[in-house]
C-alpha cells in the first residue's frame, strides 16, 4: 500500500513561553528519519493554544517555517485540547489511514523494521482499526491486565492485545469515523475503554 494513503496528524499545545522550545521539531524530526514526511498524504497539525496563548503566533510561524524550509505544506487546525483534535482529525479524514502522534514523541528508528506503507497493509490484511508503538517491553504493567499474543501476517510481526493508549498510532479512518466518532462525542476521554480490542 502506497503511503499517499496514510495522513499524518500531530497534536499540540503551547507548553513553553518560547515556542522553539516545544517537542514538536524534535518529533517532526524523528517521523522524518523513521517514514520520511514526503511519503504521507496530507501534514496536519492540531493545536490548542494553551497555557501560553500568547505565543500563539510566534509558534505558528515557527511551524509554517519548519515545514516550508523543507518543501512542505502544513494545515494547521486550532483545537480546543487533545479530545477535540482527535476528533477534527477523525472528521477531516480523507485517506483510508492516519498516524497519530501527541508532539513530545520520538521514534527509535533502528527498532522500528516497517515502513508506514507496510504497517497498515498489514492492518489491511488483518482487519485491524488501530496499531500502536509501544514504549517499554511487551508484557507486564503495573496496575493493567494485558492479553498480548505474537501474531505475523505475511512476515509481519506483531503484537495483538486488550489495550489501547494514546502512544502514537495508526487508525483506519473509515472504522473511526463510525465507530469512535459516536463514542468520542458522547463519552470523551473514557472513549479509549469503550474501543479496547480483545
Amino acid at each position: 500500500m502506497d503511503t499517499k494513503n496514510i495522513e499524518l496528524n500531530f497534536f499540540s499545545n503551547i507548553v513553553h513561553r518560547e515556542p522553539a522550545r516545544i517537542p514538536i521539531f524534535d518529533t517532526i524530526a524523528s517521523v522524518d528519519k523513521t517514514f520520511g514526511l514526503t511519503s504521507f498524504s496530507k501534514l496536519r497539525v492540531y493545536l490548542h493554544p494553551y497555557p501560553h496563548g500568547e505565543c500563539e503566533g510566534e509558534y505558528l510561524r515557527l511551524l509554517q517555517d519548519h515545514f516550508s524550509a523543507r518543501g512542505l505544506s502544513i494545515e494547521i487546525i486550532r483545537t480546543n485540547g487533545l479530545w477535540d483534535g482527535y476528533i477534527k482529525s477523525i472528521e477531516a479524514a480523507s485517506a483510508p489511514y492516519a498516524l497519530q502522534m501527541e508532539h513530545d514523541w520520538q521514534f527509535v528508528r533502528r527498532r522500528i523494521r516497517h515502513s508506514a506503507a507496510e504497517i497498515v497493509s498489514a492492518m489491511k490484511r488483518e482487519n485491524l482499526p488501530y496499531m500502536r508503538f509501544n514504549k517499554r517491553q511487551n508484557g507486564i504493567v503495573k496496575g493493567m491486565v494485558l492479553n498480548v499474543a505474537e501474531r505475523t501476517s505475511d512476515g509481519f510481526r506483531f503484537c495483538s492485545d486488550n489495550v489501547m493508549s494514546n502512544n502514537p498510532h495508526f487508525i483506519d479512518t473509515s472504522f473511526y469515523k463510525a465507530s469512535a466518532l459516536p463514542l468520542l462525542r458522547q463519552q470523551g476521554g473514557q472513549v479509549l475503554l469503550a474501543l479496547s480490542v480483545n
